[in-house]
């Protein structure tokens, strides 16, 4: 697959998951609210946000070389992480302004 398309997938499914995973946190059953609470409190936020990224990334490349996926299933793995990872660390679409900036 072009690396421009597989991009693009990849930023459409974040949105998608990202959109659907703060509304499920947004109703009655808020189950992501736990972890926002720990990773709200947390000293170097952005350092952490970092960190988890690199770890996301090496487990969606692992699932992707066991399991032998095509670049579609490996753009959907890695948007579906991506997204989780954004909602607990409340880097949303619809977060408040303090939210966004995630600071040391």
């Amino acid at each position: 697959m072009n690396p421009f398309i597989f991009a693009i997938v990849t930023g459409i499914i974040i949105g998608v998951f990202s959109f659907f995973f703060e509304a499920v946190n947004k109703s009655v059953l808020r189950p992501f609210e736990p972890i926002q609470r720990v990773t709200g409190k947390l000293k170097r936020k952005k350092t952490v946000y970092y960190f988890s990224v690199v770890i996301v990334l090496l487990v969606v490349l692992f699932i992707v070389e066991v399991y032998s996926l095509n670049d579609m299933g490996f753009a959907m793995i890695l948007g579906f992480v991506f997204a989780m990872n954004n909602i607990f660390f409340q880097k949303g679409f619809h977060e408040k302004k303090e939210h966004a900036d995630m600071e040391e």
